[in-house]
Order: structure tokens, then C-alpha cells, then sequence
């Protein structure tokens, strides 16, 4: 900190400052004791506070500056999302939540940030310095492409956003049977039967697959089940 006024020919400035220096939770990290300069080093990121004193009751005009620091060659990126990339949703999301890896500018957010096949969000919430939840459009079935260009955010030291992207596929229509291996009203002969069915689009397995107590018969029990297609087409990344 210098304060003006203190060279020969400039205007009387009778400030004698004090500089501390407190965290985001108002923790005092130093303070110069009276001094005008202060040298501390920063032992984790986020913000700092600087407040400025004048001692015994002393006022008047200061400029501060920066000295010695390093700026940060780490670039802001998305960590995590609440939607998972490639994934298959039967009920459309309302809202994304985004973790950075540095504390962002807040300044810098906005609903442009997040679009989905080119549509804005429509508005957001900054949960907390790394934190922001997205509310998204609403959403047609299909392939939903989640963008954040670079640079539309930056975080606390200047750092631009390396661009994010996700792809995922909305279907909120259920499977149909568009045919089987036995008509309706068929008759097949005695003993064990195997029954194919066809749906009309391919179907995802969440893991528990299609079980026996999928299907039901009215005379006899079914004893085993299998899926031939297991999993959809991959979603695709359109360029």
C-alpha cells in the first residue's frame, strides 16, 4: 500500500495505514502491524480479503498492489455433473448441477452459459464459490446435446473454461411388442416352448435385465429369459 501525498509537491494526505488480510470466512490470515506493506504467502486458493486501516484515527487517500504473485497456469474445467454422459433418461431433467476445479468468478455466470441443442438455460443458482445448478429449457425426446463454450467463465485468477460437452438421450415412450414368435391364438405343440418377442426399439438394461416375473402364462411357468440386443446404439456425438 502507498498512500498518495507523500513526495515533495504533492497534496497533504495524513493517513498512516494498516493492511490485513482475511479469508472467505473472515479468518485475519496477517496483518502488517502498522506498516504500509505487507508480504504474505497464500496457503490455499479462494479469495482473499484486503481491508485497509488507518491507524489512530488517520484518514485520507492509498492505492494497493500485487507484487510477487504467480498466476495460475491451470485452466477452469467441469469435474462432475449431475447428468451422466451417454446416458439414457426416461424422465426429462430440469436443472444440471456443475462442479468446477477452481473457485469461479461469479461475476462471470450466466444463463447463456449452458445451452442444450442451442437452447439457453433459463436461469441459474450459484450453490457455492465451485458450485452452479443449470435450469435447463424444456426438453423433446431425442438426443440432447449440453455445451459450455470456452471461455464463457472464468475463475478467480483469470482462468479461462476449456469447453464441456455431454450428449444424452431422452426416450420418455415406453417399448411396445410389435410381434412374437407365436400369432395370437396359435397353437404350438406340447412341451418346453421358447418365445421370441420383438419390440420396437432396442431396449436398456439397467443391470437387472428382463426376468422371468417380466412375463406371465396362464397355464404352465416361465423358467429362464434372455435378451439378444442387451443394451441401445450408443449415443452418438454429433460433430
Amino acid at each position: 500500500m502507498r498512500p498518495p501525498g507523500t513526495d515533495a509537491g504533492e497534496f497533504v494526505n495524513s493517513l498512516d495505514g494498516s493492511i490485513d488480510l482475511y479469508d472467505e470466512a473472515g479468518n485475519l490470515l496477517a496483518s502488517s502491524n502498522g506498516d504500509t506493506t505487507l508480504t504474505h504467502v497464500v496457503a490455499s486458493s479462494g479469495k482473499i480479503i484486503v481491508k485497509v486501516s488507518g491507524e489512530n484515527g488517520t484518514s485520507g487517500e492509498y492505492s494497493v498492489a500485487v507484487t510477487g504473485n504467480t498466476p495460475s497456469t491451470t485452466p477452469l474445467a467441469v469435474t462432475s455433473s449431475t447428468i451422466t454422459d451417454g446416458s439414457y433418461l426416461s424422465v426429462a431433467p430440469t436443472q444440471v448441477t456443475l462442479t468446477f476445479n477452481e473457485t469461479i468468478d461469479q461475476s462471470t455466470v450466466q444463463t447463456s452459459d449452458v445451452t442444450i441443442n442451442g437452447v439457453e438455460a433459463s436461469s441459474f443458482t450459484i450453490v457455492d464459490g465451485q458450485t452452479v445448478t443449470y435450469f435447463l429449457p424444456e426438453l423433446t425426446d431425442g438426443e440432447q446435446i449440453l455445451t459450455l463454450a470456452s471461455g464463457v467463465i472464468t475463475a478467480l485468477d483469470g482462468a479461462g473454461l476449456t469447453d464441456f460437452t455431454q450428449v444424452f438421450l431422452l426416450d420418455r415412450v415406453a417399448p411396445m411388442v410389435s410381434s412374437t414368435s407365436v400369432e395370437e391364438g396359435g397353437v404350438v405343440p406340447q412341451g418346453p416352448l421358447t418365445l421370441d418377442v420383438v419390440f420396437d426399439e432396442p431396449l436398456f438394461d439397467n443391470g437387472a435385465g428382463i426376468g422371468v416375473e417380466d412375463v406371465t402364462l396362464s397355464s404352465t411357468v416361465v423358467t429362464s429369459s434372455s435378451m439378444e440386443t442387451p443394451t441401445p446404439p450408443p449415443v452418438t456425438r454429433s460433430p
